[in-house]
């Protein structure tokens, strides 16, 4: 599995960034040519900072890091996780109080179905549930 820059940026918690011309880096030299941190003075104007220097990580933390969660399925399963939870905030109204008790019941199994999901083997095949009908 291919991870971006963009994920390893994100597992290093850094945020307020940017790449100049879009393109992800692939070298320590284009990364420092377009990498720009970004922060907001007291008036909420953004200052870039292109100096390497400034940068919250090196390129060889980035180029570890991606390495290490390539070999690693940290992050597929933080990918199924990520689906998962989005399924069941798309079926979270059907346990409001306000619901009939035939919908809810009707949908808990699904739901306890996808909470269950992370106890399945493989995080690239994975064993979606069916929504009910």
């Amino acid at each position: 599995m291919s991870v971006s820059i963009y994920q390893v940026l994100r597992e290093f918690k850094v945020r307020q960034y940017f790449i100049d011309g879009g393109v992800e880096p692939t070298t320590e030299d284009e990364f420092n040519s377009t990498f720009v941190r970004v922060e907001f003075d007291d008036n909420g104007i953004p200052v870039e900072y292109r100096n390497p220097s400034d940068f919250p990580v090196t390129w060889q933390q980035i180029v570890d890091k991606k390495t290490e969660l390539e070999s690693s399925r940290e992050l597929e399963w933080r990918d199924v996780r990520e689906e998962r939870n989005e399924l069941l905030c798309e079926c979270d109204w059907t346990q409001f109080p306000d619901v009939p008790e035939a919908t809810r019941t009707a949908w808990q199994p699904y739901r306890q179905a996808l909470r269950d999901i992370t106890t399945q083997s493989d995080p690239s095949n994975i064993t979606w549930p069916a929504k009910p009908s």
